[in-house]
């Protein structure tokens, strides 16, 4: 991942597009998280409500724009919108961005969580993608 998109960088959400969204979909859910490492599970980003019709999300801060209609979730740093990678000293690690094409809109609030998010989307999947990053923190890159 380009460290603008990082903690160690400008903490942008990065740009994220797809394609062959389901013709029956309501909304579209983004919810990143790291797969693995020391924080597995660790949300770093959920956005919920994307209207179906957005082809892609532009890298941006989550926290000042978000799409029309798109309701920004809590991560785990207890912040709404995206927080980027922030690696300890010494590790690579992954975060994956999946995203959800559903049949509804979500009946949530602001600042829902990935488990709210979840089970509000239970049984109304219709597809789903995944994109997975990999970042070297920048302790580690200060080292080799």
């Amino acid at each position: 991942m380009p460290q603008q998109h990082t903690a160690d960088g400008a903490d942008l959400a990065p740009p994220l597009c797809w394609s062959a969204v389901p013709p029956e979909t309501k909304s579209l859910a983004i919810i990143c998280e790291q797969p693995d490492g020391p924080a597995k599970g660790f949300v770093h980003w959920v956005l919920f409500d994307i209207a179906p019709t957005l082809p892609e999300l532009p890298g941006q801060s989550t926290k000042e724009q978000i799409p029309q209609s798109a309701k920004p979730g809590i991560n785990d740093f207890g912040e709404l919108g995206y927080a980027g990678p922030r690696p300890a000293a010494l590790s690579e690690e992954r975060y994956a961005f999946t995203i959800y094409a559903l049949d509804k809109t979500l009946d949530l609030d602001l600042a829902a969580t990935r488990d709210q998010v979840r089970n509000a989307m239970e049984n109304h999947i219709l597809a789903q993608g995944q994109l997975v990053g990999r970042y070297l923190g920048s302790n580690l890159a200060k080292q080799t």
